[in-house]
């Protein structure tokens, strides 16, 4: 497969050309968010939720899903919790606006909630993790998706989403923070679509609901969540946070509503932030335990992404049909890798 590589200014310029593009027309304030996640994902190696996002942003406004003129609205709705309409718009816009204000509830309470409905998130929850942790603020944030995955050992239909959580916490000493974000599934479905062989076992089943190890068979089928049931019922604890405290659709009832679409959908974003200062947390101590894990050969989450930043490599490399689609729905063409399934 042939590729391209690029400056992250580059990289830059071909976000912001896409996603304003005047088919799609996204507005800038909500361009220039997305284009920021985007190029973290990609400065830190995760390309799963990088630049191989940019075809689903602007499919998710070129079939009308997503409202490209939003403004979020943001109500204080008591001193400790704030509430977010992203007005079906997408969430990194909706959590930008939204920052400052919990931020400064929880710096005053000890403990703030965001709320964030009417929204579409197609990115990695590190991203808003490690904002809080900048802030020294620790944090959980989890969000729902459009249901891929099924019950273990149940009909085979899908009945929650991928359900990621994510879990922040800043460092002492000017370390990098402790951001751990994985999927409830056993793989993440970015993860599945840019997988080169066959699957590992456990991570899907197919149309039928027999294990298999193929790709297309799994993202045509269900996937199944980590660890049994264990992870099921995380994937319903992040359904009923993210979707059952935000007034959103649950992952079942987004698959309902649009069968065929597989780009972003509506659903909500909820977040605990906690500013463990306040509430008698040692930093010091923490890292007594960091070093353990390290010594017993563990390492700690989110490391690799920050050992990539620092190496502060320029050079963005993307496969040429990656880029070529990118730059076709630039000049008004139709995407091919995001959207809806063919019938």
């Amino acid at each position: 497969m042939s590729s391209i590589t690029l400056t992250l200014g580059l990289c830059k310029e071909l976000c912001l050309a896409a996603l304003t593009s005047p088919r799609i027309a996204l507005n800038m304030p909500s361009a220039l968010a997305i284009t920021k996640v985007v190029l973290s994902a990609e400065s830190d190696g995760a390309k799963s939720h990088g630049l191989f996002r940019l075809p689903g942003y602007c499919a998710g406004i070129l079939h009308g899903k997503v409202n490209p003129n939003l403004e979020p609205i943001i109500t204080d709705v008591s001193p400790g919790a704030v509430v977010c309409d992203a007005q079906h718009g997408y969430a990194p816009l909706a959590f930008e606006r939204a920052l400052p204000q919990l931020v400064k509830k929880t710096k005053a309470n000890g403990v703030g909630v965001l709320s964030i409905r009417n929204s579409f998130h197609f990115a990695a929850l590190w991203y808003e993790a490690e904002q809080l942790a900048l802030q020294n603020l620790s944090c959980i944030v989890c969000v729902n998706s459009k249901s891929f995955v099924a019950q273990p050992n149940g009909s085979g239909r899908r009945l929650y989403g991928t359900n990621p959580m994510a879990f922040g916490m800043p460092r002492k000493n000017g370390l990098s923070p402790l951001v751990i974000d994985q999927a409830s599934s056993a793989m993440a479905r970015g993860e599945i679509q840019m997988h080169q062989g066959p699957l590992p076992d456990g991570v899907g089943i197919d149309s039928n609901g027999q294990p298999t190890s193929n790709i297309q068979a799994v993202l045509n089928g269900a996937q199944l969540p980590f660890g049994g049931i264990k992870g099921a019922n995380i994937a319903m604890m992040v359904e009923l946070m993210a979707a059952g405290m935000t007034g959103s659709p649950f992952s079942f009832e987004a698959h309902d509503d649009d069968p065929h679409w597989f780009g972003p959908t509506r659903h909500g974003e909820f977040i605990i932030a906690i500013d463990s200062e306040m509430l008698g947390g040692d930093g010091e101590h923490n890292e007594q335990l960091f070093e353990r894990l390290v010594m017993e050969g563990g390492r700690i989450p989110g490391s690799k992404r920050h050992q990539k930043r620092r190496e502060k490599n320029d050079s963005i490399v993307l496969s040429k049909a990656l880029y070529d689609e990118i730059v076709a729905i630039t000049d008004g063409k139709d995407n091919i890798t995001q959207g809806y399934l063919k019938k």
